[in-house]
């Protein structure tokens, strides 16, 4: 496994978020690719994933962020997330001890083996505005899973450009 040494060697940057309302309660995911140059979005991914806990659904998000990437070959690639806790698991600097957790962790491992160039970095939730948007609103509203592109040359509303 190979890591970028920092983020000006990424192509793209992948946001990510799992929100749970109640934790358990209602979660739902965002993921938000961007271009690591222009900072455009050109997709973005959202949807409730049903009942669960703040940590799962932070999970999920990361698991469909690792599957989009490696679908559309984004890499090299850096992954924001608001989770500290699953930053250090997946660097290693925490252990997994929830057994429900390590299945999810395995699995962001074996998928993170497949992509040649990665880094992942924890920010604070009003870094990741639009991700976590995605996913409370998801959440609240029950969405279907669902992504979409976005044309390259329009900047999101959520874009600090805007």
């Amino acid at each position: 496994m190979m890591t970028v040494q920092s983020d000006s060697s990424a192509r793209w940057i992948v946001e990510t978020d799992g929100a749970s309302l109640g934790n358990p309660g209602p979660a739902g995911i965002g993921v938000v690719i961007r271009d690591a140059k222009t900072h455009r979005i050109v997709r973005q991914c959202s949807g409730y994933i049903g009942k669960t806990t703040n940590n799962v659904a932070e999970y999920k998000a990361f698991l469909h962020a690792l599957e989009e990437v490696l679908q559309h070959g984004w890499f090299p690639v850096i992954f924001i997330a608001d989770s500290e806790l699953l930053v250090r698991q997946i660097t290693g600097q925490y252990r997994v001890r929830k057994p429900h957790l390590k299945r999810l962790y395995r699995l962001a491992r074996e998928m993170l083996e497949q992509i040649p160039v990665w880094a992942i970095r924890s920010v604070p939730r009003s870094e990741n505005r639009a991700a976590d948007h995605l996913a409370r609103t998801s959440a609240r509203k029950q969405i279907p899973l669902r992504c979409k592109n976005r044309p390259s040359n329009v900047i999101s509303e959520s874009d600090p450009r805007a």
